[in-house]
């Protein structure tokens, strides 16, 4: 199933590189994020929430701990 930080990433038109430098991870957290083997720590939905108001995205953590996200054909 995709993970919900790679659909956030995507809806911002954001590599996993730029993403990682938006939020002052490494590439390597967000690939850890997007492959569902790291759990996002409050900071880090935090950063999310605020980096897509900025973009004009408008999220919750909710959004980020159920389906709302993905799209039912996806994953």
């Amino acid at each position: 199933m995709i993970s919900h930080v790679k659909v956030l990433r995507q809806k911002l038109l954001l590599t996993q590189v730029e993403l990682a430098k938006e939020l002052g991870l490494s590439k390597q957290m967000i690939n850890n994020y997007e492959g569902r083997r790291n759990n996002l720590s409050i900071d880090v939905i935090k950063k999310i929430i605020e980096l897509c108001d900025k973009k004009g995205i408008k999220v919750s953590a909710d959004d980020l701990f159920d389906n709302k996200l993905i799209p039912k054909n996806c994953g």
